[in-house]
């Protein structure tokens, strides 16, 4: 008579490690001296990802979001514990914002179908100014115009675009 657990039609031997996946099992024995209870633990698990598993609080950057390996509620999977979006070559957090030539972008996320999709998406339009400055709508400073630097120049936003005035 053979000692040990059933798995998948496999016997294992007591202490014997089987893997299914990012799944690892010991068969352990346990009762008493009458009589013996056979059980397969649960040693480690992880969260499989294009064919490569990740421990448990192992993470995986994909683009700007950050997912880690997770256990919640005996539900194993990867859970977003940072989220981003990609701006130029650089990552901008979710709710964050950042500038680019007078234009401020806030990182935002929407579900579509259930699918999250992260973009920035403008906020607020300055004017530019000759050096590249920044300045709100209606003031006034230099601007390069008609291959001269001219002086007292304004500019007005109508949504995202800017229309200069000298």
């Amino acid at each position: 008579v053979n000692e040990g657990c059933s798995v998948k039609d496999i016997c294992l031997r007591v202490d014997e490690i089987y893997t299914d996946g990012c799944y690892k099992y010991k068969c352990s024995k346990g009762g008493n001296a009458f009589s013996a209870t056979y059980s397969l633990d649960l040693i480690e698990w992880g969260c499989s990802n294009g064919g490569k598993c990740y421990r448990e609080n192992e993470t995986l950057v994909v683009q700007c979001r950050t997912m880690t390996c997770q256990r919640l509620n005996g539900i194993i999977g990867f859970r977003n514990t940072q989220q981003g979006c990609l701006f130029g070559n650089r990552c901008v957090q979710l709710g964050d914002t950042i500038e680019d030539s007078c234009r401020t972008f806030m990182c935002s996320k929407t579900t579509l179908n259930g699918i999250p999709i992260y973009s920035t998406d403008p906020i607020e339009t300055k004017c530019q100014d000759s050096n590249l400055d920044c300045h709100p709508p209606g003031s006034y400073f230099d601007y390069y115009m008609n291959g001269a630097v001219r002086k007292d120049c304004t500019c007005h936003v109508e949504g995202f675009n800017v229309q200069y005035f000298c």
